[in-house]
């Protein structure tokens, strides 16, 4: 059964369900991490850029959902505290450390792009 206190079980219990159905009646061993463990431990984007440059529908699936989360993890960054992953995930924190904005030669002061267009410059890079 799916641990729906589990953050990532929150985003689609339905899924997390059928996902623990899935591994349970195939008797495939899983292990899960703390919140803690899971927060200190950066997977790269390159990761999943590679994974979809493979062509395995896997590696193109897992690419989308790390964009998906992403865009979901910047509009909660511009929100409330109340909404965001974690309190210290502001919209600077998201630009500093899930871009490359400040790489390309933006100044922290000089504003950011519009909140759509987000997803050129993480998975593109700013021109």
């Amino acid at each position: 059964m799916a641990d729906l206190a589990a953050q990532n079980n929150k985003f689609d219990p339905e899924g997390a369900a059928k996902f623990h159905e899935f591994m349970q009646k195939n008797q495939i061993e899983s292990a899960a991490w703390s919140k803690v463990v899971a927060t200190n431990t950066p997977i790269s984007e390159n990761l999943f850029k590679m994974l979809d440059s493979s062509q395995h529908c896997l590696g193109r699936y897992l690419r989308q959902a790390q964009l998906s989360q992403d865009q979901n993890f910047y509009e909660a960054s511009c929100g409330p505290k109340s909404g965001r992953f974690a309190p210290y995930m502001r919209q600077e924190w998201f630009i500093a450390n899930k871009t490359n904005w400040l790489a390309a030669g933006h100044e922290p002061d000089e504003g950011y792009p519009e909140e759509m267009s987000w997803k050129l410059w993480i998975s593109q890079g700013v021109p």
